[in-house]
């Protein structure tokens, strides 16, 4: 009786001590997939689509904001966007979490080169909704840099 309780035991302690969530960082694939929303945001701003550029952004974003406020965001962002010479990813990282804790955060830092030879540092922090679909959570462009 006694080999069962330890092997009963030794099930519990082990199962105990199993992870139930996995997490992954700065993987090339999770950088690509955020990348396509950042990509497929400035195609719209290029295009003057300020609805569907909208529509890239976490609903938790667009509950806390003035929706009048944020389409004149998106429109002075959307002038901006012919003027943009070169658009460069200076830096990135990814966290994905799987299984019991889930969750995607993707933060992606560009250059923006302008014409007359200005940059401008923007970081867009991304994560995946309720949906499972990767949405912009924060953007902030600042001429004076990451911070």
């Amino acid at each position: 009786m006694k080999p069962i309780r330890l092997i009963i035991l030794f099930a519990i302690i082990g199962f105990a001590s199993c992870k139930f969530s996995t997490e992954v960082e700065n993987n090339e694939k999770d950088k690509a997939e955020a990348e396509k929303v950042s990509a497929q945001f400035y195609d719209f701003l290029s295009q003057k689509k300020l609805l569907e550029a909208r529509a890239l952004f976490h609903p938790a974003l667009l509950l806390s904001n003035d929706s009048a406020k944020f389409m004149e965001f998106l429109g002075n962002l959307s002038n901006q966007a012919p003027h943009v010479t070169e658009r460069k990813l200076d830096h990135w990282q990814t966290k994905v979490t799987k299984g019991l804790n889930a969750g995607s955060v993707y933060a992606l830092f560009y250059v923006n080169k302008f014409e007359g030879g200005s940059d401008l540092k923007v970081s867009m922090i991304l994560q995946k909704d309720d949906s499972n679909h990767i949405r912009i959570i924060n953007y902030n462009a600042s001429p004076e840099g990451f911070k």
